[in-house]
């Protein structure tokens, strides 16, 4: 049985590495990564493509095998980055809206997703670099997005980015993405809107 060791590599090596080995055909395989945004990244990375996912030793090993079936409460992304063809998605790389004094640009990024929330929802909403913010607890603009993801608006929030900003365990809307999954969101839709 194949081992990857993808520790110490950033988003989405380990997602790539995985999907490389799926695609020469392995029906197991192990890959050992070092932070918890991987694992989840691979959970989806198996449920998108039928494998069972379990973890052996201390959490760090992923075991990938055909044929058990989709592990339960992981969530496809396939719809979701179907979703997004022919329709707008919006981008935020930063917790502010617009150049400036911070103060009124966080306000300025909150009014826009309040009033967004408010509308129909659009295909998509990326979270990255310091936009991660915007999804984090504490946030006021989370409760915004949590309205448009109840609205079936997907907010996918970079992985990597709320590992840099230590905010792994403070997510209050949307889901940790990886840059393989955003990547293909991004280019299924018809209109990027950066922030």
């Amino acid at each position: 049985m194949e081992h990857i060791d993808a520790r110490g590599k950033n988003c989405p090596l380990p997602v790539i590495l995985a999907k490389k080995a799926i695609d020469r055909g392995e029906m197991a395989f192990t890959i050992q990564v070092d932070n918890e945004i991987a694992c989840k990244n691979l959970e989806k990375l198996a449920a998108e493509t039928g494998f069972s996912l379990s973890r052996e030793g201390d959490g760090s090993i992923l075991l990938f095998h055909k044929g058990e079936g989709v592990p339960s409460g992981v969530e496809k992304t396939t719809l979701q980055i179907e979703t997004a063809a022919g329709r707008t998605v919006y981008f935020a790389a930063s917790e502010m809206l617009g150049n400036g004094e911070e103060e009124l640009g966080r306000t300025l990024m909150e009014m826009f997703f309040f009033t967004l929330a408010q509308e129909a929802p659009p295909a998509g909403v990326v979270l990255m670099n310091g936009g991660v913010r915007l999804a984090a607890d504490g946030s006021q603009t989370a409760q915004h997005l949590q309205a448009l993801e109840k609205a079936g608006c997907p907010v996918l929030v970079c992985g990597t980015c709320l590992q840099y900003y230590g905010l792994e365990g403070a997510l209050a809307a949307g889901e940790v993405s990886n840059m393989y999954e955003i990547a293909a969101f991004l280019g299924k839709a018809e209109k990027v809107v950066r922030l």
